[in-house]
């Protein structure tokens, strides 16, 4: 019974990975093609993550992460920190907002 539960939970965490990237995709302007062209995988495979169907891999995730300009933590939002003690999660947020910090003075020194 509990591996049937975990399955569940696994394929709810697939489909709102998934709709998490749609909806980035859709913010930068960008179709299933373009973002599929840039991590090397088709339009078909691209409707299968964002729909949940299929997981994302480690490499394909950083080159999602690159495409789109976002962090890892902006893709897996909340998912990463369940299993994490609080202490971690203050960790993290600090480390998050560090990032984001980091990114607008990138783009100030481009300026």
């Amino acid at each position: 019974m509990g591996r049937g539960v975990r399955q569940a939970r696994i394929s709810d965490i697939d489909k709102a990975i998934g709709e998490r990237l749609r909806q980035l995709r859709q913010m930068r302007g960008m179709t299933q093609t373009t973002l599929g062209e840039a991590v090397n995988v088709t339009f078909q495979q691209m409707q299968k993550y964002e729909r949940g169907l299929n997981r994302i891999a480690a490499s394909t995730l950083v080159g999602f992460c690159n495409a789109l300009k976002v962090t890892p933590m902006e893709i897996l939002g909340g998912f990463v920190g369940e299993a994490m003690q609080s202490e971690d999660l203050q960790l993290l947020e600090k480390l998050h907002d560090a990032e984001n910090r980091l990114r607008q003075i990138h783009e100030l020194s481009k300026s």
